[in-house]
């Protein structure tokens, strides 16, 4: 009898179906789509109109800060008696802090000498 009693109680649960709604009308679902359609529509047509005002407006920027063309100069040819100027004044090192190279170094194996 317990065994009986104890099938009872696990016996498998009752599976309920869901309430039963009423199915959409037909035009309420083709409204609907036809909503999303438009919307999806827009929003592709502002985002394709803001790309291109993006690209006009970097064209535009782009040809105002292009750096300007390089302009060729031809050189002439000079007097041949003419001395060339520089702009500063060379003069050798005569200061003997400066003069100082250790012997060993720089001529080593050499019979010539270095003054310090």
């Amino acid at each position: 009898m317990q065994q009986q009693s104890s099938m009872e109680n696990h016996a498998p649960p009752q599976i309920t179906p869901p309430p039963k709604l009423a199915a959409a009308a037909p035009r309420k679902a083709l409204f609907f789509v036809g909503l999303i359609v438009v919307v999806l529509l827009v929003a592709g047509a502002v985002s394709l109109l803001t790309r291109m005002h993006s690209s006009r407006v970097l064209a535009e920027t782009t040809v105002q800060n292009a750096v300007p063309s390089v302009a060729v100069v031809h050189p002439t040819a000079e007097k041949p008696d003419e001395e060339l100027v520089l702009p500063a004044l060379c003069r050798p090192m005569s200061s003997r802090r400066f003069m100082r190279v250790p012997t060993d170094i720089c001529c080593a194996g050499t019979k010539t000498s270095v003054r310090t």
